[in-house]
Protein backbone atom coordinates (compact mmCIF):
# COMPACT_ATOMS: atom_id res chain seq x y z
CA UNK A 1 0.00 0.00 0.00
CA UNK A 2 3.18 2.51 1.03
CA UNK A 3 3.92 2.01 -3.16
CA UNK A 4 0.41 3.36 -4.45
CA UNK A 5 0.27 7.36 -4.20
CA UNK A 6 -2.62 9.23 -2.43
CA UNK A 7 -2.94 6.13 0.31
CA UNK A 8 -3.01 7.07 4.03
CA UNK A 9 -0.45 5.83 6.48
CA UNK A 10 -0.19 5.15 9.74
CA UNK A 11 3.27 5.76 11.41
CA UNK A 12 3.88 5.12 15.20
CA UNK A 13 7.46 6.38 17.28
CA UNK A 14 9.43 4.31 18.87
CA UNK A 15 8.98 3.56 22.45
CA UNK A 16 11.31 5.03 24.76
CA UNK A 17 11.43 5.52 28.93
CA UNK A 18 12.80 8.78 30.63
CA UNK A 19 13.69 8.03 34.08
CA UNK A 20 14.34 11.16 36.41
CA UNK A 21 15.68 10.26 40.09
CA UNK A 22 15.76 13.15 42.62
CA UNK A 23 17.59 13.17 45.85
CA UNK A 24 20.20 11.24 44.46
CA UNK A 25 22.62 12.90 46.86
CA UNK A 26 21.89 14.74 50.14
CA UNK A 27 21.78 18.57 51.05
CA UNK A 28 23.01 19.50 54.37
CA UNK A 29 21.02 22.57 56.25
CA UNK A 30 20.08 23.07 59.33
CA UNK A 31 17.78 25.49 60.94
CA UNK A 32 18.45 29.15 62.79
CA UNK A 33 16.61 31.39 64.31
CA UNK A 34 18.14 34.65 63.49
CA UNK A 35 18.13 37.92 65.46
CA UNK A 36 17.25 40.86 63.90
CA UNK A 37 20.36 43.51 62.80
CA UNK A 38 21.51 45.97 60.08
CA UNK A 39 23.37 45.56 57.19
CA UNK A 40 25.39 48.17 55.20
CA UNK A 41 26.42 47.76 51.56
CA UNK A 42 26.05 48.15 47.98
CA UNK A 43 22.85 47.41 46.06
CA UNK A 44 21.60 46.81 42.46
CA UNK A 45 18.39 45.93 41.00
CA UNK A 46 18.20 42.68 39.28
CA UNK A 47 15.91 42.94 35.99
CA UNK A 48 16.32 39.40 34.14
CA UNK A 49 19.01 37.05 34.80
CA UNK A 50 20.53 36.90 38.51
CA UNK A 51 23.18 34.41 37.21
CA UNK A 52 24.69 36.94 34.52
CA UNK A 53 23.69 40.79 36.34
CA UNK A 54 25.15 39.32 40.35
CA UNK A 55 28.66 38.12 39.00
CA UNK A 56 28.84 41.41 37.02
CA UNK A 57 27.83 43.85 39.70
CA UNK A 58 30.20 42.02 42.14
CA UNK A 59 33.07 42.41 39.81
CA UNK A 60 32.59 45.97 39.40
CA UNK A 61 33.03 46.49 43.47
CA UNK A 62 35.52 44.29 43.90
CA UNK A 63 37.58 46.25 41.19
CA UNK A 64 36.80 49.95 42.17
CA UNK A 65 37.12 49.66 45.45
CA UNK A 66 33.54 49.77 46.77
CA UNK A 67 34.15 46.10 48.41
CA UNK A 68 37.07 47.29 50.66
CA UNK A 69 35.55 50.48 51.38
CA UNK A 70 32.51 48.82 52.83
CA UNK A 71 34.46 46.38 54.77
CA UNK A 72 36.65 49.18 56.03
CA UNK A 73 33.45 50.97 57.23
CA UNK A 74 32.61 47.65 59.47
CA UNK A 75 36.19 47.74 60.77
CA UNK A 76 36.84 44.41 58.66
CA UNK A 77 40.24 43.53 57.22
CA UNK A 78 40.36 44.17 53.22
CA UNK A 79 39.51 41.49 51.26
CA UNK A 80 37.04 39.78 53.74
CA UNK A 81 34.08 38.45 51.90
CA UNK A 82 31.16 40.15 51.69
CA UNK A 83 27.55 38.44 52.16
CA UNK A 84 25.00 39.14 49.07
CA UNK A 85 20.82 40.02 50.00
CA UNK A 86 18.04 39.29 47.91
CA UNK A 87 15.16 41.66 48.90
CA UNK A 88 12.39 43.77 47.68
CA UNK A 89 10.91 40.80 45.37
CA UNK A 90 8.82 42.32 42.71
CA UNK A 91 5.42 41.61 40.87
CA UNK A 92 7.66 42.45 37.16
CA UNK A 93 10.31 39.74 38.26
CA UNK A 94 12.66 42.00 39.42
CA UNK A 95 14.49 42.38 43.30
CA UNK A 96 17.25 44.47 44.64
CA UNK A 97 20.49 42.63 45.38
CA UNK A 98 22.75 44.21 47.94
CA UNK A 99 26.27 42.97 48.68
CA UNK A 100 27.67 44.01 52.68
CA UNK A 101 28.19 43.06 55.69
CA UNK A 102 26.82 43.53 59.72
CA UNK A 103 26.44 46.63 60.74
CA UNK A 104 28.67 47.36 63.77
CA UNK A 105 26.56 48.67 66.71
CA UNK A 106 26.49 52.51 66.99
CA UNK A 107 28.00 52.77 63.15
CA UNK A 108 27.03 55.24 60.91
CA UNK A 109 26.20 54.18 57.56
CA UNK A 110 28.56 56.45 54.72
CA UNK A 111 26.09 58.13 52.24
CA UNK A 112 27.28 56.32 49.12
CA UNK A 113 26.22 53.15 50.87
CA UNK A 114 22.65 51.49 51.54
CA UNK A 115 21.22 50.30 55.10
CA UNK A 116 19.22 47.22 55.33
CA UNK A 117 17.67 46.22 58.20
CA UNK A 118 17.08 42.54 58.61
CA UNK A 119 14.35 41.19 60.53
CA UNK A 120 14.63 38.26 63.36
CA UNK A 121 13.21 35.16 62.16
CA UNK A 122 13.55 31.36 61.18
CA UNK A 123 16.15 30.56 58.25
CA UNK A 124 16.90 27.62 56.38
CA UNK A 125 20.48 27.12 55.87
CA UNK A 126 22.17 25.20 53.39
CA UNK A 127 25.69 25.02 52.33
CA UNK A 128 28.29 24.51 49.45
CA UNK A 129 31.99 24.87 48.06
CA UNK A 130 32.65 27.54 45.88
CA UNK A 131 35.59 28.92 43.94
CA UNK A 132 37.39 32.26 44.58
CA UNK A 133 34.94 35.88 43.38
CA UNK A 134 37.43 36.19 40.28
CA UNK A 135 37.24 32.92 39.17
CA UNK A 136 35.01 32.20 35.44
CA UNK A 137 33.15 29.52 37.28
CA UNK A 138 32.07 31.07 39.96
CA UNK A 139 28.76 30.42 41.13
CA UNK A 140 28.47 27.36 39.15
CA UNK A 141 27.85 25.14 43.01
CA UNK A 142 25.43 27.79 44.37
CA UNK A 143 23.40 27.49 41.44
CA UNK A 144 22.91 24.09 41.78
CA UNK A 145 22.13 24.65 45.48
CA UNK A 146 19.36 27.56 44.74
CA UNK A 147 17.67 25.09 42.44
CA UNK A 148 17.76 21.85 44.67
CA UNK A 149 16.03 24.27 47.64
CA UNK A 150 13.43 25.26 44.86
CA UNK A 151 13.16 21.52 43.26
CA UNK A 152 13.50 18.91 45.91
CA UNK A 153 13.59 20.27 49.33
CA UNK A 154 10.87 22.70 49.69
CA UNK A 155 8.39 20.52 48.19
CA UNK A 156 9.12 17.39 50.88
CA UNK A 157 10.40 19.83 53.49
CA UNK A 158 7.22 20.81 55.52
CA UNK A 159 8.32 24.12 55.02
CA UNK A 160 7.22 27.37 52.76
CA UNK A 161 9.10 30.49 51.89
CA UNK A 162 8.25 33.51 54.01
CA UNK A 163 8.55 37.12 53.15
CA UNK A 164 12.15 38.79 54.17
CA UNK A 165 15.37 38.82 52.45
CA UNK A 166 17.54 35.62 51.08
CA UNK A 167 21.20 35.92 52.21
CA UNK A 168 23.87 34.26 50.37
CA UNK A 169 27.19 34.23 53.08
CA UNK A 170 30.27 33.90 52.33
CA UNK A 171 33.53 32.85 54.29
CA UNK A 172 36.84 31.87 53.29
CA UNK A 173 38.25 28.38 54.12
CA UNK A 174 42.45 29.21 54.20
CA UNK A 175 44.42 32.28 53.76
CA UNK A 176 45.04 31.38 50.05
CA UNK A 177 41.93 32.09 49.33
CA UNK A 178 41.87 29.45 46.64
CA UNK A 179 37.62 28.68 47.95
CA UNK A 180 34.85 29.36 50.14
CA UNK A 181 31.77 28.53 52.11
CA UNK A 182 28.68 29.54 50.77
CA UNK A 183 25.82 29.31 53.04
CA UNK A 184 22.39 30.11 51.35
CA UNK A 185 19.70 31.27 53.85
CA UNK A 186 15.93 31.28 52.73
CA UNK A 187 13.26 32.70 55.65
CA UNK A 188 10.98 30.01 56.37
CA UNK A 189 7.79 29.16 58.30
CA UNK A 190 6.46 25.23 59.04
CA UNK A 191 3.34 25.00 56.66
Amino acid sequence: MAKKKNVKLKSFSRISFQIQIKGESEMNYRMVEERGYGVMGKEVIIHQDAYSEIPAFVEKIWNDGTHDRINECAGRPAGSLLFGYYYDFREDGTKRYLMGTELPEGQKVPEELVNLTIQGQTYAVFDCLDKVPNDPELGSDIKNVWRRIYSEWFPSSGFEQVEGPCIEKYFWTDDEHDECICEVWIPVVKK
